[in-house]
């Protein structure tokens, strides 16, 4: 639960520490995401991710924004372990890199890169930092769209110096490629995962859950779990989560860790 934060004025704006433990967040009260934490604290999900965490452990957060999930598990990890937060927008990273600053977790780095299935440069859609809503474009000339520089899983994993235990993904459109670009380290470590379904923002790049789920399961992945408010919901399928109201799914393959009961 969010400690009592320290309000104060800047650019107009009013921000807020919010305090998980050891974790500092500062937020904009002024958004929808900011409001949220300075309410509520951390969505229950991000708690359940950083719960299956373990000491020492490597892991890398796709699409981080302001460091919500990345930095609840790099409290988990702690410095024997290490997180890696991938945000590929400027403002955005530099939020999130502010914010592992003021959690002083020097065992959390900041890769300011879009996630993808090769290492390069794609046209990405650059809206509020902070929004969570910046994604890949779909096409060059999309509007508000500039290039940016691309890694995947496998490249970050294999400067890692340990097993990838766990991947969480909420990279508006991108999940596919994202995990595409992970195919060695889904294939040897068998990472947990969790991601975002969103079947709209998934035809948006040219696929669909039916595609995800059968990219998983070419990787061992077959038992799926999500969150919805406050109840934990199993799933038989992938394709189950829209219709439980679940966004961010967990997903487990045989070697990775799951939820206790």
């Amino acid at each position: 639960m969010a400690v009592a934060s320290v309000l104060r004025l800047a650019c107009g704006r009013r921000l807020a520490v919010v305090k998980l433990g050891d974790v500092r967040i500062l937020v904009d009260l002024e958004s929808s995401l900011g409001k949220s934490l300075y309410r509520y604290g951390a969505p229950l999900e991000a708690h359940d991710f950083a719960d299956l965490v373990h000491r020492g452990d490597l892991v890398i957060d796709g699409g981080a924004n302001v460091g919500v999930f990345a930095l609840l598990a790099a409290q988990a990890t702690g410095s024997t372990g290490s997180v890696v937060a991938v945000e590929a927008h400027s403002g955005t990273a530099r939020m999130l890199e502010r914010n592992r600053q003021l959690s002083r977790f020097e065992w959390m780095t900041v890769v300011d890169k879009a996630l993808s299935d090769d290492e390069g440069q794609a046209w990405f859609v650059a809206l509020e930092a902070g929004s969570g809503l910046s994604r890949l474009a779909r096409e060059q000339g999309e509007s508000s769209a500039r290039q940016v520089a691309t890694t995947t899983i496998d490249s970050i994993a294999a400067s890692g110096g340990r097993p990838v235990t766990a991947i969480k993904l909420d990279v508006e459109d991108a999940e596919v490629k994202a995990l595409r670009g992970g195919h060695k380290t889904l294939s040897e470590d068998r990472p947990l995962l969790v991601r975002e379904v969103e079947p709209a923002h998934l035809v948006r790049q040219g696929s669909d859950v039916a595609t995800l789920e059968a990219l998983l399961n070419e990787h061992g992945y077959s038992e799926f779990w999500g969150v919805s408010k406050s109840d934990r919901i199993g799933l038989k399928a992938l394709s189950d989560a829209p219709l439980h109201g679940v966004t961010n799914v967990f997903c487990r393959a045989p070697r990775s860790a799951g939820p206790t009961t």
